[in-house]
């Protein structure tokens, strides 16, 4: 196990785990404090490892693997709960008293099925409630292929012309968002562009890693700017959320927040918890995928301790009431379960092909 590695591994597991805990709504300032650069983080650390498509072999390698590794799981589960969707109804997760996005949840008819379908399959967009952080799965593939194109188009791409790159990312992600321009099948133009500028930050750290030695100069201040930022900044702090000023400024809270995981990363690479974490860094999508479902469980719980309504077990993301301390609950279950579930399904799947074999 490369050592480096590792320590990515780790930066995405504590990226994974900010993402649920800020689902599982603890307090507003936490939530702040995680979403000036949880999704950042994502994107950083995809392009970590990032390799020039200089010729067209490299290119589409690159963009099957990105099928392969984006695309592809999109699919898989937006289609395993869009066929679910109705048995989902019928059991309570959801009903049509709660509302999320404007959106009244009913039972689907065939019709409904098909045009759902067609939506994931071609656009990627249409998924499931139960799915909300599978945007960043879109976001994230269209956000690669840009750069990877730009990147293709650009005769002698080197480090000179990724700092021009970003910079023109930058300034486009800025106009973007000012216009607010939202493309048929793309959706919102102004986060493919964000998410391609944190995507080229992490090709352009790997490159300057050794000489920024950002890891080990001020963390802990970093920290503390960013929960003073949380605490006290006026605007949205949501990637997802930003208005066009916030835009100018956000890619330095996120490297700030970066700078700050990438640092306990390496600490914690030191210490027997890696082997935990670098186990959740690198079953991030099945976490991704069910963490909303499994918030339903704790719901249970919720309803029967408080003697809630039956219905509110249908309430999006979590019961919000009395979550003082369920929050925390919320996150444990939510990380835990779907490795769990993850784990007896690769066991299963194990067993079905020996089997198959004998």
């Amino acid at each position: 196990m490369n050592s480096k590695d590792n320590y990515i591994s780790i930066a995405k597991a504590i990226a994974i785990i900010l993402m649920v805990v800020a689902h599982a709504m603890p307090p507003e300032k936490t939530i702040r404090f995680i979403s000036l650069f949880h999704m950042p983080l994502f994107f950083f650390y995809s392009g970590y490892f990032l390799k020039i498509s200089n010729n067209t072999e490299s290119l589409k390698l690159f963009i099957k693997k990105r099928v392969k590794g984006l695309y592809l799981p999109y699919i898989k589960w937006s289609l395993f709960f869009l066929f679910t969707h109705n048995i989902f109804y019928r059991i309570g997760i959801y009903n049509s008293d709660y509302v999320y996005y404007n959106v009244h949840q009913s039972l689907y008819e065939i019709k409904d099925f098909i045009l759902h379908a067609i939506m994931i399959i071609f656009t990627m967009d249409y998924h499931e409630q139960l799915l909300g952080g599978f945007w960043f799965l879109k976001t994230l593939f269209l956000s690669s292929l840009l750069v990877s194109f730009l990147m293709f188009t650009t005769r002698r791409f080197n480090k000179n012309t990724a700092i021009v790159l970003w910079i023109i990312l930058w300034v486009t992600t800025i106009l973007l968002r000012k216009s607010n321009i939202s493309l048929p099948i793309f959706g919102r133009a102004y986060l493919i562009t964000f998410g391609s500028l944190f995507y080229i930050s992490g090709y352009l750290y790997h490159i300057y890693e050794e000489k920024l030695n950002l890891i080990n100069r001020g963390c802990f201040f970093s920290l503390l700017l960013l929960i003073l930022i949380a605490i006290y900044y006026p605007g949205s702090l949501s990637m997802t959320s930003l208005s066009a000023s916030c835009v100018f400024i956000y890619p330095i809270f996120a490297f700030l927040g970066i700078s700050f995981i990438a640092y306990i990363s390496r600490i914690l690479n030191n210490t027997q918890m890696r082997f935990s974490l670098y186990y959740i860094g690198q079953h991030t999508m099945p976490i991704l995928a069910l963490h909303m479902l499994a918030f339903k469980i704790v719901n249970l719980i919720k309803i029967w301790h408080y003697g809630m309504k039956p219905e509110q077990l249908a309430e999006f993301p979590v019961i919000q009431n009395n979550n003082e301390i369920y929050w925390i609950l919320y996150a444990i279950v939510a990380i835990c379960l779907p490795l769990l579930a993850n784990k007896l399904y690769n066991m299963i799947i194990y067993k079905l092909n020996k089997k198959c074999l004998k």
